[in-house]
């Protein structure tokens, strides 16, 4: 996920710090400088309020096109405590000139402010989101160098993420990144998710979980392997259906009514096999919110998640589904900005929004809903993993770049 920077109205800051120190030579609080520091600081806060908040595949498309608006504006507000020579160092004012070439399609200049704000923290933990952006500016723009740093930045906590820029890095000839470390280290939880049975030869998951196309396998409760094509896919509310006809003998899950607040709800899934292992992991919670992100086809909810429980069941007590498990909030983005770490909020796509999809994919639903006491052993019965084989990257290859 990339996101927006902020800016922290250094013109009023520096200003203030002069009218302490006794400091007659710093201009007033008021006119066009402070005039543009509060364009900056206001416009930087309004383009972060969104990314920052959000998962990597909706925080992507966002920051891709504000990332160099965002860069301006924290550079505007720079430029205007440079301009009143408030205790603006030469760093700070090459800063500010960088990010307005940045601005204009620079990618050296994205990637020259994007490690002065990595390292200087010039605006706090603001500095943190300035420097993700820029770094990821730079790199769409063609900066080998900031693709392989945005890789190193993502290597722990998105692997996924890492991988990405790092193949990226790779196919603009920075050799470093193409190694097959790389690759193997942190593309596995990428490459692999959770599904379920919704009819007796299709499986639903995530769009985000086979977008990158490759070669799809699914692994079904029995231990056996199928080749799986994608039948339809909705970006829009991340969701595919993958046609699996050599599977027989799995009983599908029935689609429930909507969700109520606070109605008890459990996954079935895959999360981190690399490191948990290849057995289904069961985890509980319930829906905590109608809405999630402020969008309507999401619920939230309190089931705790991690990378490879995507595309799973949402089930409520009867064994139906009611969501599909899609992503959890980034706490490391939310505690950098908020310096409050967030607690087991995670998202599921609404089961109408299911309902609709699958519809639209002529797929007929043919669960039906079983004893509540056996609903667990049901859901086991009818989870999946997917396993998907990227497809080859390296210098002059078409892998997908970051997103």
């Amino acid at each position: 996920m990339l996101a927006a920077g902020a800016s922290t109205g250094c013109y009023h800051s520096a200003h203030v710090r002069h009218v302490q120190e006794g400091n007659s030579g710093c201009p007033s609080s008021r006119g066009s400088l402070a005039a543009l520091d509060t364009i900056g600081f206001l416009g930087s806060v309004a383009l972060a309020a969104a990314p920052a908040y959000t998962d990597d595949q909706f925080a992507g498309a966002l920051a891709a096109g504000t990332g160099g608006v965002m860069a301006l504006l924290y550079g505007l507000s720079l430029l205007a405590a440079a301009k009143a020579d408030c205790h603006q160092t030469p760093e700070q004012i090459a800063y500010a000139a960088d990010a307005q070439a940045c601005a204009r399609g620079d990618a050296a200049s994205c990637y020259a402010a994007a490690l002065v704000a990595d390292r200087r923290g010039l605006s706090g933990p603001a500095a943190a989101f300035a420097a993700d952006t820029l770094f990821a500016r730079a790199c769409e723009l063609g900066e080998p160098r900031a693709c392989r740093l945005q890789g190193e930045r993502r290597r722990l906590m998105q692997p996924d993420q890492a991988a990405r820029y790092f193949a990226r890095a790779c196919e603009l000839g920075d050799t470093e990144s193409c190694g097959p470390e790389h690759r193997r280290d942190h593309e596995a939880e990428a490459q692999s998710g959770s599904c379920f049975f919704a009819a007796d030869d299709v499986v639903v998951t995530n769009n985000h979980v086979v977008a990158s196309g490759g070669t799809i396998t699914v692994l079904d409760s029995q231990g056996r392997m199928h080749a799986a094509t994608v039948a339809r896919a909705a970006s829009d509310v991340d969701l595919a259906a993958l046609t699996v006809p050599t599977a027989t003998g799995i009983v599908p899950l029935p689609i429930g009514r909507d969700a109520s607040l606070g109605l008890h709800v459990f996954t079935i899934g895959f999360p981190m096999p690399s490191m948990l292992g290849v057995d289904p992991k069961f985890s509980e919670g319930s829906i905590s919110g109608l809405s999630g992100l402020g969008l309507d086809w999401l619920y939230q909810v309190s089931v705790p998640v991690q990378p490879g429980n995507s595309g799973g069941p949402l089930v409520d007590d009867d064994g139906a589904v009611v969501g599909v498990v899609v992503a959890k909030l980034r706490a490391d983005k939310v505690t950098a900005a908020t310096g409050v770490a967030p607690e087991n909020v995670n998202f599921a796509v609404k089961g109408a929004a299911l309902r609709r999809f699958l519809a639209d994919s002529g797929v007929s639903a043919t669960g039906v809903a079983g004893p509540r006491a056996d609903a667990i052993a049901r859901v086991s019965a009818a989870v999946c993993q997917i396993l998907v084989e990227a497809a080859p990257r390296g210098p002059g290859g078409a892998g997908p770049g970051p997103r």
